[in-house]
């Protein structure tokens, strides 16, 4: 009875063995067949992260020199560099810090951007 158990322990690790084979060939081939098609979705998906991250540091920056230029102008409110620069990075905080100076709503009223419209 051994053998006949040995004879079948060894049909069915030959059998589990086919298995894996046939299985690796077919990702073989299923990679063969697409793999134009993997990589440029790895390298669209690499790009997308990229343009990402990059997109998320200039917003971090520009707030930022936003937020220095602010507190800049909280000391000195005469400071025109201050002011260009918040202007620049963040309208809707410039708009904000003259929202008190008659002449610079005035001004701010024949702006066009949708914030300040409304």
């Amino acid at each position: 009875m051994s053998i006949k158990d040995g004879v079948k322990y060894v049909k069915q690790e030959l059998s589990s063995d086919e298995k894996l084979l046939e299985g690796a060939l077919k990702i073989e081939t299923f990679y063969k067949k697409y793999r134009l098609t993997i990589w440029g979705v790895v390298i669209v998906a690499l790009l997308f992260v990229i343009a990402n991250s990059i997109l998320t540091t200039q917003k971090e920056n520009r707030l930022a020199a936003a937020n220095e230029a602010f507190l800049t102008l909280q000391a000195d409110p005469t400071n025109q560099d201050a002011l260009k620069i918040l202007e620049k990075n963040n309208p809707n905080l410039y708009a904000l810090l003259h929202l008190n100076d008659l002449e610079k709503v005035d001004t701010l009223a024949l702006s066009n951007h949708w914030l300040i419209l409304d």
